[in-house]
């Protein structure tokens, strides 16, 4: 059976290579008489019709993508530009696309819809997290850096720390974001009472009820390197903890 070059789609009425028709043994010349783009519009066509979870979930989608929220301002993050792109309330979205994605019959044209993306906050810290991705690549890239690169310009050689003026790690708008050294950023997190200190520090490898009783072993006379090897610590560590180098607070 041969296969033609090109055939036409009777949906779209294009001609196009025969790479865009899936195989069907029974036609006459082995292909769908309709193209894959048209095939999955009709899938989709059919499951909204079918499955009102699955409308309602579109609807909603189109819904936050085209929402207009007073003021907002939607700008392409740098690097990004025609696939995601921040707004002025701290939001990031993908915008709608067509990507070459090739698959075993050859080169495919998929399109993409545009929507808001979900954000996640990280593990010790609560800032907020979406993924971009790009030929195939994931990228978990920080909310607050993206909006503030897209606002405010990229970060410059001296300030690599990305600062919330109100310590708030979920509100990314930019004026809340502003570019910081390490030590402003840290004094930040001094002043808005977020610095983990003692046992808080997810680097913590001893209790606060450890450290005192460091301190009054060391104080009965005996040695830092005793107190070491039975507490499993540097000695030096001990040392730190004992002449209040460490654990200042306590």
């Amino acid at each position: 059976m041969a296969i033609p070059a090109f055939k036409t789609c009777h949906i779209c009425k294009q001609s196009l290579d025969s790479s865009e028709f899936s195989s069907f043994a029974q036609s006459s010349d082995g292909l769908y008489s309709y193209c894959r783009c048209c095939e999955r519009k009709r899938r989709k066509r059919k499951r909204l019709e079918n499955d009102p979870a699955f409308a309602l979930a579109e609807a909603e989608r189109e819904r936050a993508f085209s929402e207009a929220r007073s003021g907002e301002v939607w700008k392409d993050i740098p690097g990004w530009e025609g696939w995601y792109q921040a707004s002025s309330h701290g939001r990031i979205r993908s915008l709608p696309r067509k990507v070459n994605a090739p698959n075993r019959w050859g080169d495919c044209i998929r399109t993409y819809p545009g929507r808001i993306m979900k954000q996640r906050p990280t593990r010790h810290y609560g800032h907020m997290t979406v993924g971009l991705q790009r030929e195939g690549k994931l990228k978990q890239a920080l909310v607050h850096r993206l909006v503030c690169e897209t606002f405010h310009g990229p970060c410059p050689p001296d300030k690599q720390h990305c600062a919330h003026g109100d310590g708030d790690p979920t509100n990314n708008r930019p004026e809340n974001l502003r570019w910081a050294t390490v030590k402003e950023n840290a004094e930040d997190t001094r002043r808005h009472g977020n610095l983990r200190m003692g046992e808080q520090s997810n680097l913590a490898r001893l209790t606060e009820a450890d450290v005192l009783a460091i301190r009054e072993r060391a104080a009965a006379g005996e040695s830092c390197y005793r107190i070491a090897k039975d507490v499993g610590f540097s000695t030096v560590g001990i040392i730190k903890i004992v002449k209040r180098e460490n654990w200042k607070h306590i």
